[in-house]
């Protein structure tokens, strides 16, 4: 059983909601209780003083908070009472079990300077928690300090009623927990841990419907996942309303944090500074699992070792249509539910961005020298999804950079090295769009770049892609996919260097004049061309502008367009890799 569980179960939960230390008026006044403890199992709670202001709790009300009858029970007490202040100076939650070798793990949560400010109706105006440390004691200390944490309009009565379930409260309406949650931050201690500080965070707003179970009935079925052998559709029913619940019965209001950053020693007497800039996590309810992102991480070491990213963002993912899916069956689902319709289950992830990142590492095989790389941008985007497959797709990747390794046995990184290249800086991008109504696939951009060796780039529009090409049946998309047709073809081919190369491979690294050895070979591309084509207008256009790329460096252009307007189909294109002469009778070709 967690931590967390037993704090629930031993009745102890509304103490962290409390309190406040506030200075009293002359004629307020106070009730005060003293020397609360309480045991439930291996959890000891110790409370030294309450102080009530101005408030209709008698200290059997106060003591009664503590019972060992459960949390529920606890924060509805503390739900109906009224005060103008409820303050604990100091409490201290311990839990300790024993561990391996008969060693023992103590934990201790020692929570100063609770306040809770003007309670009435269920909702306090302010919960502020003054100072709050973990303090871990096993085989090595480690302790953890977070400054104030405060809340606004902290909703008692509603967080009651979230966790006694639908049935009991009666309503599934969203209620306010919280407002302009904040904490200041805090520092962690370690051994091998020299400094780690942890920054502010920030949220703005946070609300809940009631869970679909009472609290005790979700802790025994989450013992009967954890303990299940058979499927169990009844259970499985129940474990989709909760998936239900936690993305659309809880909704919070975008966050912020402030980052970290931590240096410590590893075994190897290595030092290692980690640090975080802002972080943001997106709104969370309405299906959605929320976006995330930071910003200037930084990873180094003494040891030749270097890791910057600028910005992070995970751009989030959709369960709407899962649940949709799977909520009113609940009670239906089987394994063969499951095996026939597992691409509704699929959510639509988003994608995903990452900016400006560079290493510098050692080199595994010459530790005294290193390897560095870097990327500009990778971004993903997906959307249009049908049935779990994204019919929209934009890849756009940037200077993703390299070291070639010198000691290299593959050929061609040899020949990379020797044609005086140390690093590889390439790109690729790629945009499709599937269009229900026109019933085609744009090619926007399909293209792949390396400085000083070349750029390739695809255009164009596939024809009669129909809806049945996302079916969740694996033959109708077969079928479909069979039914494509091109309608035009752009293709632009640039050379950076890349021709040099592999003449002089062709040629045997004899060296010589590479200008005249281009010529030739443009010259024998050019038959080669001539012969497989024949001699039609169309062929000598095609093996012009090949000869003209390879002789000459040339930027080979070349945009085939379908004669007929609903395109070629793909039998004709398969028919032409045997003969691409009969290809040529069904293609208009443009050169610039």
């Amino acid at each position: 059983m967690s931590l967390f569980q037993r704090f629930l179960r031993a009745g102890i939960g509304p103490a962290v909601a409390l309190l406040a230390v506030l200075p009293g008026s002359a004629d307020a006044e106070t009730l005060t209780v003293r020397d609360i403890k309480l045991e439930a199992g291996v959890v000891q709670v110790t409370i030294p003083q309450i102080d009530v202001i101005d408030g209709d709790a008698s200290e059997a009300d106060i003591r009664g908070l503590f019972a060992t009858d459960g949390f529920l029970p606890s924060m509805k007490r503390l739900a109906e009472m009224k005060a103008r202040s409820i303050s604990v100076p100091t409490l201290t939650v311990r839990q300790d079990v024993p561990i391996e070798n008969g060693a023992r793990l103590v934990v201790d949560m020692v929570f100063t300077g609770f306040e809770m400010k003007d309670l009435a109706g269920g909702v306090a105006r302010q919960v502020v928690v003054g100072d709050l440390t973990y303090l871990v004691k096993a085989k090595e200390d480690v302790r953890i300090t977070l400054g104030r944490l405060s809340a606004e309009d902290f909703g008692l009565r509603n967080l009651f009623e979230m966790y006694v379930g639908e049935a009991a409260a009666g309503h599934k309406n969203l209620m306010l927990v919280y407002r302009n949650f904040e904490m200041t931050g805090g520092q962690v201690a370690a051994p091998g841990l020299s400094t780690c500080s942890i920054g502010a965070a920030r949220g703005r707003e946070f609300s809940a419907r009631p869970m679909p179970y009472a609290m005790g009935e979700l802790q025994a079925l989450s013992e009967q996942a954890k303990d299940r052998k058979d499927f169990e559709p009844a259970m499985i029913g129940k474990l989709v309303l909760l998936y239900d619940w936690i993305f659309n019965g809880m909704v919070t209001a975008p966050m912020e944090f402030d980052g970290f950053k931590c240096t410590f020693k590893t075994e190897k007497q290595e030092t290692v500074s980690i640090g975080l800039g802002k972080g943001t996590i997106g709104a969370f309810g309405d299906g959605r699992y929320p976006s995330f992102g930071f910003s200037d991480l930084e990873v180094t070491s003494n040891l030749n070792l270097a890791v910057k990213i600028r910005s992070m963002l995970f751009k989030g993912m959709n369960f709407k249509q899962v649940l949709a899916t799977v909520v009113p069956i609940r009670e239906q689902l089987t394994p063969e539910w499951f095996a026939g319709n597992y691409r509704k289950l699929i959510p639509h992830f988003d994608g995903f961005k990452i900016e400006g990142v560079s290493f510098v590492a050692p080199d595994k095989d010459k530790p005294l020298e290193t390897i560095s790389g870097a990327l500009e941008l990778f971004d993903l985007t997906l959307g249009g999804y049908r049935a779990g497959i994204p019919s929209d797709i934009a890849i756009d990747t940037r200077h993703l950079v390299f070291d070639l390794p010198k000691a290299s046995r593959d050929a061609q990184v040899k020949q990379l090295l020797k044609a005086g290249l140390t690093r590889l800086d390439m790109g690729f991008r790629g945009f499709l769009k599937w269009d229900e109504a026109s019933s085609t696939i744009r090619i926007a951009d399909l293209s792949v770049e390396a400085e000083q060796l070349g750029a390739a780039r695809l255009t164009g529009t596939i024809g009669n892609a129909e809806a049945d090409l996302f079916d969740e049946d694996p033959l109708m998309m077969q079928i479909a996919a069979m039914a494509l047709t091109a309608r035009d073809l752009s293709v632009k081919l640039d050379d950076r260097g890349l021709i040099n190369i592999a003449v002089q491979q062709q040629a045997g690294g004899q060296g010589g004049d590479v200008k005249a050895k281009r010529k030739k070979f443009g010259e024998m591309a050019a038959m080669l061309v001539a012969g497989t084509l024949g001699g039609t207008a169309e062929a000598k256009k095609v093996a012009q502008a090949i000869a003209g790329f390879v002789s000459a460096g040339k930027p080979l252009a070349l945009t085939a367009t379908a004669s007929e307007p609903e395109g070629i189909d793909v039998m004709s294109l398969l028919m032409a890799s045997n003969d691409p002469k009969k290809l040529l009778d069904k293609v208009k070709i443009s050169t610039p």
